[in-house]
Formats: C-alpha cells, structure tokens, sequence
C-alpha cells in the first residue's frame, strides 16, 4: 500500500469545495494484487437494501407517506427492530427534522405506543440547520450540527428531512449550491463515520425524479422512492449501486390516538403497517416529445415490424431511433438528446418492452401477429 498526502484540513467543516490547504491527511493508493481479496464483514444497516456508511435518498411527492417511513426506519434502527421485514444493525440515529420541527413529537409518541420499546437509541435536532450554503463560504451550518452530533455522542446514522429545508434558501438547481450541500453530505459521513438518509421531493413531472440539479442524484448510493398507488404506499429501490434490485414494498399509514385536546376531540398521528399487496402502477398516457417518439415507433412497427418469438411484432431499437431523429426531429437542434429523453421515459413508464437482441416493441394491445395493424 502507497500512502500519500494531502495538504488539507484534519477538521470537518474547515475545508472549502474551492480548496483551502492546511494540515496533512494520508491517501490512500492500494495495489491490485491487495484488492483481490473481498470484504465479506460489512454489515448492513438494512439487510438487502440499505449498506452501513453510505448515502441514501428517500424520495416522493407530498403525502405519499415518505416522512413516515423515514422515521420508521430511524426508530427500528435505533431500537434494533426489523424494518420493512428485513434485518437491521442497531445503531444510533439522529433524527434531523427541519421540516417537521417540534411536531415529530407526536410521530415518535404514536410509534412509542405501538411498539412500547424502552431502549431506543434515537435524538431528534428540532432546529433549524443551514447546509446549504457551504460551498459560499459560509460553513458554520454544517459545523454546528456535525459537533452538536458529536458532543452528543456520534451517530451511525443521520436522516435529514427535508434537503429543500436543509438547504435554507439555497439554490437547489444550482450546480454550486448543490454541490455544497453534498459536500456537506460526504464530509458528514467522513468526519461522524456514519450512515446518511436524506428526505427529498419528486419535482413536478415525477418521472423525471428528484427536485433540483442532477448532482444530487449522483451522490446517491441508495435511492428509495415512495408513490401513492391507492391507498397504498408503495417503495420502488430505484438505484442501488451494489446491492441487488429488491422487489416493491407496499405500506399504510395507520392512525393512532394519543389523546385528547382540551377541546375533548382526538389528537393522533400515524405509524407505518406493511401490507402484502401491492398495487400494480396505472398506465400514463404519453405527452409531449413522448407521446411523438412513441408515435413513430407504432408507424415503424407498421411498415417494417418483425415477427418475434414472442408472438408480437417489433422492430429493432436502432431503427426506431434513426426513424425519430431523421424524422420528426430531423430539425431539432439536438435529436440525439431529444430522442434518448423520451426513449427513456417510454420505457420508464412501461409505454415500450426491451427484449433480446436490441428488438423494442410498444405495451399495448393490438401488437400480437393475430392483430393486424
């Protein structure tokens, strides 16, 4: 093994994302004959879907129940109790609620009584927090709540909720603002050797994933998110950069009461109850470049589809693609990033089937050989 240094600074929160020098820090450069070897003792912080001292993104619209879940999470691992059926490794969390403040009081007293665990392992950071303009400069934020974890005896994991109020007025489609703000995320889990869990918003086409710059997106090692189906909840692992892609989870919200007012009516909140079945994802009809692309794939299949072993007519990708971008984008100043934007979202949706051999063909009746086009 080479070691290296580095001039930077030893203490969280004294280095800029511009780069200021200061003390030494040893890097690391490990050989390929020492990697060889595979690290079988990492322990996961939930078994099957979330590894310990990584970074993940709780994600969803408002009122799909994310803040819920996030909290179900924070208190099964800190009380050491199975969290959406799987294994745990107990630990203790820090509950960052800049959203909801001091009324998750009444979230963590709902899960109390449903549980009735003595030892948990849980503190919740009630005020407000400003991670959100690190990359300014202005780095008293991120240092307050790193040595207020610290003082307070560590973390294994810290779940923050929710970035747009971490943020406190920062930019969230800004390249430099985001990119502060997961710096702040990484130097957190360096300097308090822990698990972080962010809570975040699906922007206003959820099919296109979390509000804000993409940079986001990209420091995620775990992504979970959470649509209504129903009245059902429904968890979709939509990233995971090691683990193995897990099936869909389906919870409820179940409410619980707590009291009474003065007024005599009932105080409640709610806990998370899993349910066996999940609601299978309705159809959306294309739009926009969309609903052009897929369009074409249908004329395409027409006039030069293929019979697939599977029974159906397709054709392959690469002639539908070249039949969108010399067609009805031919005068589109970028066809290629026009066509792959709807080309993924068709089949995120589920518009379009990918099978072997590079072959497409569109999700809806009328495809099979018996019907004609």
């Amino acid at each position: 093994m080479v070691k290296l240094t580095q001039e930077t600074e030893g203490q969280f929160g004294a280095v800029r994302p511009n780069g200021a020098t200061g003390t030494a820090r040893v890097v690391e450069i490990i050989p390929y004959a020492d990697l060889l070897q595979p690290n079988l003792t990492n322990k996961a912080l939930v078994k099957g879907l979330i590894e310990t001292n990584s970074v993940v993104l709780i994600v969803g619209l408002p009122g799909c129940g994310k803040t819920f879940l996030a909290l179900d999470l924070a208190l099964n691992v800190a009380s050491g109790q199975e969290f959406l059926g799987c294994r745990v490794t107990r630990g203790r969390v820090i509950y960052v609620a800049t959203e909801a403040g001091k009324s998750i009081r009444n979230r963590i007293a709902a899960w109390h009584k449903e549980h009735e665990v003595d030892e948990v392992d849980f503190a919740a950071v009630v005020s407000p927090v400003d991670l959100g303009h690190h990359a300014h400069g202005e780095e008293s934020g991120a240092v307050a709540l790193a040595r207020a974890i610290k003082d307070s005896g560590g973390a294994d994991v810290i779940i923050i909720d929710t970035v747009s109020r971490a943020l406190a007025g920062a930019n969230e489609n800004s390249p430099d603002d985001m990119g502060g703000f997961v710096y702040v995320l990484d130097k957190l889990r360096e300097f308090l050797g822990c698990t972080i869990i962010v809570v975040h918003h699906l922007g206003k086409d959820a099919s296109r994933g979390a509000r804000g710059h993409s940079l986001l997106y990209g420091a995620f090692d775990t992504e979970m998110t959470v649509e209504k189906r129903d009245d059902t909840s429904v968890i979709t692992m939509t990233k995971q950069r090691d683990l193995p892609a897990a099936e869909e989870i389906g919870f409820v919200l179940r409410s619980v009461e707590l009291g009474r007012d003065g007024e005599g009516d009932p105080v409640t909140s709610c806990v998370v109850d899993l349910v066996d079945y999940v609601p299978p994802r309705k159809a959306k009809e294309p739009t926009g470049n969309a609903k052009i692309v897929f369009d074409v794939l249908m004329q395409v299949i027409a006039t030069k589809g293929e019979l697939l072993e599977w029974g159906m007519r397709g054709v392959k990708e690469e002639v539908w693609r070249k039949a969108v971008e010399e067609g009805v984008f031919s005068e589109h100043r970028n066809a290629r990033d026009a066509w792959k934007k709807a080309h993924d979202r068709l089949v995120r949706d589920d518009h379009v089937i990918r099978g072997e051999g590079g072959y497409v063909w569109p999700a809806v009746a009328g495809t099979r050989d018996d019907v004609p086009f």
